[in-house]
């Protein structure tokens, strides 16, 4: 019963996912749709570092002034536990990522054997360990996706729940930098 209802969620959070994804880079509805320092090059780009702070699963990240965060929930399906999507976006396109936070229930690091043993079909290539803020092991790939084409990705446990990082193949080592700044409290 564990099994199927955590690969249901998945299956209906990459469909959330892609929903989100259509609506504010190819839909017409935009109203779906920042204590670490930034790297130069990415202050260079888009703006001084803001703070996002989340309560919730206390955390902390910086992100740059030129990018705005918003948060939606997921909602539980037939009394599972709910998550989140955060947007890290712009008003240009492929500037911008999302991270889907979900209840887990296994101790980490992940691994790709175990996403593709809830999600057989994703495609992970070029897959590398990283850290994320002051040393949580996580797992980066790139991918491909029907919706906005190739990605890469971040995706790590920590304290009960997986956090999936998604973006642009092209903005990944920002991603990945800002990132770099994430701190639990």
């Amino acid at each position: 019963m564990q099994k199927h209802t955590t690969k249901l969620i998945w299956i209906i959070v990459i469909l959330v996912i892609g929903v989100l994804v259509w609506w504010r880079f190819g839909g017409e509805s935009p109203d779906l749709f920042s204590d670490g320092n930034l790297p130069s090059s990415v202050v260079a780009e888009l703006g001084e570092a803001q703070k996002y702070e989340n309560s919730e699963n206390d955390f902390i990240f910086s992100y740059p002034e030129k990018l705005k965060v918003t948060e939606t929930p997921l909602g539980g399906i037939e009394g599972a536990p709910a998550g989140k999507v955060i947007l890290v976006e712009s008003g240009e396109l492929g500037k911008g990522f999302e991270i889907i936070v979900l209840p887990f229930d296994e101790a980490g690091p992940i691994t790709k054997e175990r996403i593709l043993k809830d999600l057989p079909n994703l495609v992970i290539q070029k897959e590398k360990r990283v850290s994320v803020g002051e040393g949580i092991d996580a797992l980066a790939f790139e991918s491909e996706t029907s919706d906005i084409g190739p990605t890469y990705e971040i995706w790590f446990v920590y304290k009960g729940s997986i956090y999936q990082a998604r973006t642009y193949r092209d903005f990944g080592s920002t991603m990945e930098e800002i990132l770099k700044t994430w701190k639990f409290r």
